[in-house]
């Protein structure tokens, strides 16, 4: 999801922004696009005041609305996302922390956050307050800019951490999209830590 993932994204809410973006099939919460977009320019909107636009954000949560909604504000803004889960240990997210820079988090749930991070800034990615839409899309405008950290698996040697561009990303996505051929209309059933979710 970067550049033309964003656009994309952000045409999807202009057709029908009621449109469930994620629903939570353990708690049955959902989650509109117009929702995901709205929370997505109130982090970008804090990003902006608060992290330097060629800074490190981590990702920390499980997966949901606040994970797509954070994955959007961080890659948008043109800054460079580090994905955590929760099942990543204390030691380990410590690590990443440090050997990577970070310059804030974005909690995908406050509730399984991090609360003891050496972080100073650490926003959660869902919240009621405070949220603009309309004009707030060109927040999200620098996802040609924006980077992922992905970690490896170390499965052919030690674990790393590689560097994926933008236009990669784009690259890998509208491949998946076309060889599993999904469109506008599909929907994905999703497991995770948390539980079960669709993601439309």
């Amino acid at each position: 999801m970067a550049a033309e993932l964003i656009r994309d994204f952000i045409a999807s809410v202009d057709r029908d922004p009621d449109r469930v973006a994620v629903h939570d099939l353990t708690s049955g919460r959902s989650t509109s696009r117009g929702d995901v977009l709205a929370a997505a320019t109130r982090i970008a909107r804090r990003l902006d005041a608060s992290v330097p636009e060629d800074g490190v954000v981590m990702l920390h949560g499980p997966s949901g609305a606040g994970y797509w909604a954070g994955l959007l504000a961080i890659l948008g803004s043109g800054r460079r996302v580090l994905p955590i889960g929760i099942e990543t240990t204390a030691r380990d997210r410590a690590s990443l922390h440090d050997a990577h820079r970070v310059d804030g988090i974005v909690e995908t749930d406050m509730s399984v956050g991090w609360n003891d991070s050496p972080a100073t800034i650490r926003l959660p990615a869902m919240d009621d307050g405070d949220v603009r839409t309309g004009d707030d899309v060109a927040l999200l405008d620098r996802g040609s800019q924006g980077s992922l950290l992905l970690r490896s698996s170390g499965t052919t040697g030690r674990p790393a951490v590689a560097l994926r561009s933008a236009a990669a990303l784009d690259r890998v996505s509208a491949t998946l999209l076309k060889v599993l051929e999904l469109n506008g209309d599909d929907v994905v059933l999703a497991f995770n830590a948390s539980g079960i979710m669709t993601i439309g």
